[in-house]
């Protein structure tokens, strides 16, 4: 899906939210285009999981803000429901909608792998809406509580080698594709050589797609050029802080594999206002 314009009223918008969201969160680059085993990574399941780790890494403790005093309640992490829906720029009041996309964020199952240890794992491990005045009320704060897995949760907490992200950037961006693809990308953006891995298509599949890979049920690299790569570029270039570029690398006349040239842009930063 081609990539709208915005209009000059909505760049204006940006620019002053720009100027007064600096907000960042650590990724760990082991979390970073994560190859998903079974369920599906959707833009706002990205976004969202972003927005958890963000506030996870500023509460820092589970338990904080909890609104109901029970054992359970201190293991989860806690922010109020409508912080979730602004930062991931959900802007619908359907909230069965939102309940199954969080249940969707608990179907997904990665597999981390490294030289010490081989781990199987859901991206989240529990997720709560509560209301101490009673769900079905129109008065009091809905709160949503969230909690990870361990390995998952070390990587949040305790990122190691990372890469920091803005709230601000995913907001932008209108795919998973791209945000995907953002993330990737800006990773590499101060490695000297600014060239991502050499992969293979199979793999830039899983990763861009979100979706678990079937190397026999993949079609033809040119769809998937036209349809993810060039849509998810175009996107990155207009909208963030970088300038990709798609390098392909052939054995004969086929394309077996793909990497990515990253650049910071070249426009201005806008400055922050003084306090």
């Amino acid at each position: 899906m081609a990539t709208r314009r915005l209009r000059k009223s909505q760049s204006t918008e940006l620019s002053k939210v720009e100027q007064t969201d600096p907000r960042e969160f650590r990724k760990t680059n082991e979390a970073i285009g994560l190859r998903v085993r079974e369920g599906k990574l959707s833009l706002l399941t990205r976004k969202v999981f972003n927005v958890m780790m963000f506030h996870a890494q500023e509460l820092k403790t589970p338990g904080v803000n909890a609104p109901i005093d029970t054992p359970s309640a201190k293991k989860y992490f806690w922010i109020p429901l409508s912080d979730l829906a602004r930062d991931a720029r959900y802007d619908s009041n359907d909230v069965e909608y939102l309940k199954q996309q969080l249940e969707e964020l608990q179907n997904i199952k990665l597999l981390m792998e490294n030289e010490r240890q081989w781990t199987s794992e859901r991206l989240v491990s529990s997720i709560t809406l509560v209301n101490p005045h009673g769900l079905k009320k129109h008065s009091g704060q809905v709160w949503f509580g969230f909690a990870f897995p361990p390995e998952v949760h070390e990587l949040v907490m305790s990122p190691g080698i990372y890469t920091r992200f803005s709230i601000f950037y995913q907001g932008l961006l209108r795919s998973g594709p791209a945000l995907a693809l953002y993330e990737i990308c800006r990773r590499y953006a101060t490695n000297p050589s600014k060239l991502t891995l050499i992969e293979s298509y199979a793999h830039w599949y899983g990763v861009l797609t979100g979706n678990p890979v079937e190397v026999a049920a993949l079609g033809p690299y040119k769809y998937f050029k036209r349809d993810v790569i060039k849509p998810a570029i175009s996107e990155i270039n207009a909208l963030t802080d970088i300038q990709v570029e798609l390098i392909e690398h052939k054995n004969g006349r086929r394309i077996e594999r793909l990497q990515f040239k990253v650049q910071q842009s070249k426009q201005t930063q806008l400055a922050f206002p003084a306090p």
